[in-house]
């Protein structure tokens, strides 16, 4: 609400690091399927398997913090 509305907000600890995640993934529901939830290496994404990647699912890049989703198209 504090972001649809402009008004300032003080939040810390948990509800600080709730806001970051919800306006960087634009409020989706995200799985990360690699590092059993908790990413790994961009070098690891070649080894995961396109048969566990779901359309929600996403590859974490634990070393940036970068997502990545598989695209059946391309």
């Amino acid at each position: 609400m504090c972001k649809r509305t402009n008004k300032c907000l003080y939040a810390a600890s948990f509800a600080f690091y709730m806001i970051i995640y919800y306006l960087s993934t634009g409020y989706e529901n995200i799985l990360v399927c690699n590092g059993e939830g908790n990413g790994t290496p961009l070098s690891h994404i070649h080894s995961a398997s396109t048969l566990q990647l779901k359309p929600k699912n996403v590859f974490l890049d634990n070393d940036t913090g970068d997502i990545y989703v598989f695209n059946q198209v391309k």
